[in-house]
Formats: C-alpha cells, sequence, structure tokens
C-alpha cells in the first residue's frame, strides 16, 4: 500500500521503515533523468540508496487502507532485486562524478547478497517447522516469525501437583490447560474448580486448599506466560526450567522468544538445555520425566 502505511505507524509500524518506499520516486526519477540524458542525477539515486536501506525497519505492512497490517516474515529474491537495481543506478550515476563512490557502491551491493545468502542458510539450519512452513526454500527468515502455544509438560504422573514459581499469576490457567491436576504456589495447591461453583465462574477457574505433599517437581518461569495473540506482561522472552525436587536438579528449560510481531506470540528457540538441538519444544524432556 506504498505511503498509505504512513497512516498506521500507531499500529506498531516503524516509522523508518514505512519511508522506505519513497525510495521508488526518487530511483524513477533518477532513472528517467538518466536515460533523458540529462544532468547526472547522482543526488536522486543516493537518496533512493539510503532510503530503500530502511526497509531493515520494516516489521509489518499494510495489506489494505482500513489499514490493516500483517507482520514482514522474511525477504525473497524480489527484495533483493529491487535493492540492487536501485544499487546499479546509483553505480552508474556516481562513475561520473558523485558523492559517492562507485566502489563504494559495489562493495554494499556485494554485502547485500552475501547477507542474503547468509539469511537463507540461517532459514534452513535454524528454522523449526512452523518457521519453515510459513516461508518459501527461497526465501530469508527475518527473524523468529512462528506462533506457538506452550507446549503441555511431558509429566511422568499427569495426576501429580506441580509446584510453581512465576511473578504472573497466568500460569495457574495455563498449567490447568495443560491438565495438571494441581499446582503449588507458596503453601497453597490449586486444582481445577467443580462446574458450577463460584470459582468456575472467573480466572483462573481453580478451587483451592492448602498444601497436603509437597510437589515430585517445580517449574521455575521467567518472563510472561506464552499465549498466542495476548499481550505478555513480562518482556519478549519466556523461560520455563523444570526442577526435579527428589533429586534437586535441573531437568532442563525451554525459552521462548517473542516473534518478529510482538503482538503475535511466541516461538521457541533452538537452543536448549543442555545439549539439545530438537526443535518440538520440549518433547525432549520427556525421556528425563519418566524415570521412575
Amino acid at each position: 500500500m506504498g505511503w498509505l502505511g504512513i497512516a498506521g505507524v500507531e499500529d506498531g509500524v516503524s516509522l523508518l521503515g514505512v519511508l522506505a518506499w519513497w525510495a521508488n520516486p526518487f530511483y524513477l526519477w533518477a532513472l528517467l533523468r538518466s536515460s533523458l540524458g540529462g544532468k547526472n542525477p547522482v543526488f536522486s539515486a543516493n537518496v533512493a540508496v539510503c532510503l530503500a536501506s530502511l526497509t531493515v525497519f520494516l516489521g509489518s505492512w499494510a495489506v489494505n487502507a482500513v489499514p490493516v497490517f500483517t507482520p514482514v516474515l522474511g525477504y525473497g529474491p524480489g527484495a533483493l532485486l529491487w535493492y540492487l537495481a536501485i544499487l546499479s543506478l546509483t553505480y552508474e550515476t556516481t562513475r561520473y562524478g558523485g558523492t559517492a563512490s562507485p566502489m563504494l557502491v559495489s562493495g554494499l551491493a556485494g554485502t547485500v547478497c552475501v547477507l542474503f545468502v547468509g539469511l537463507l542458510i540461517w532459514r534452513g539450519a535454524a528454522s523449526n517447522l512452523s518457521e519453515r512452513e510459513k516461508l518459501p526454500f527461497y526465501s530469508a527468515k527475518r527473524g523468529f516469525i512462528c506462533s506457538v502455544e506452550a507446549s503441555p509438560l511431558p509429566i511422568a504422573d499427569p495426576q501429580a501437583a506441580i509446584a510453581l514459581e512465576a511473578e504472573s499469576k497466568q500460569w495457574l490457567e495455563s498449567l490447568r490447560n495443560w491438565r495438571v491436576a494441581a499446582v503449588q504456589v507458596g503453601s497453597t495447591e490449586y486444582f481445577a474448580a467443580t462446574e458450577g461453583s463460584p470459582e468456575s465462574q472467573k480466572p483462573p477457574y481453580m478451587a483451592s486448599r492448602p498444601v497436603s505433599a509437597p510437589a515430585r517437581y517445580t517449574l521455575r518461569v521467567d518472563g510472561g506466560y506464552p499465549y498466542v495473540n495476548k499481550w505478555s506482561d513480562g518482556g519478549d522472552f519466556v523461560r520455563m526450567i523444570l526442577i526435579d525436587n527428589q533429586t534437586k536438579s535441573q531437568i532442563g528449560q525451554l525459552v521462548h522468544h517473542r516473534e518478529i510481531n510482538r503482538k503475535v506470540g511466541f516461538c521457541p528457540s533452538l537452543t536448549y538445555f543442555p545439549h539439545s538441538r530438537n526443535e518440538e519444544a520440549i518433547r525432549w524432556l520427556a525421556p528425563f520425566l519418566a524415570r521412575p
């Protein structure tokens, strides 16, 4: 939608990213002047390069004039060719005594190509299934782009209580949705409220009682809570650490990073504790938790 995106800056679109569209009229003007053989349009060509470079700040774009926005997930060959076309014209104009060196423009073009290839490799080597499904193989991803809900804890006994250490009470509802029978917070134990009871009418839809026995596992959480299409109250990441209370050892951890469009959700990192490269959330914890 071009310049109409400026109307939606309040939606989270970076103004710098929106201004990148204005490279087009400067580029076309420079191309026209070069074709007609007039004054060397080096100034317009250089402005076009500067504005086009702001594309890296564009996190989402308007799909209609309402405007409704969608996140920028990555860069395809079209974006690369568009930028190289602008650089090619700038190279020609600077060859005849402009404000920039042709070698500088050539270096910039080469750097952009190398970065694009590097992002393509990163997409293939460091993408989970959800990311690969959203980007074709010839596109380079811009960052974490998948939306995932927090994975259920693969505990050996789903009827066992879990001790929770988290700043947000939203985790009570998360664990309830994961079918955890009881959640211990301090000296209080929460469990699913009986249907029709007062507790079942409002979040977290759980009743409470004093703790009767210590929990086998402790879930320690830093950051917000990973619900899709909800803001986190803890920043741009969620770190879940699972501890075996019997051995006092840390079984493992999983980190979810907020994806490119901050309003959408979280994406699991690919580096887990201690050595796993598994892409399937925290399923790798299952063998540890299944031990007697």
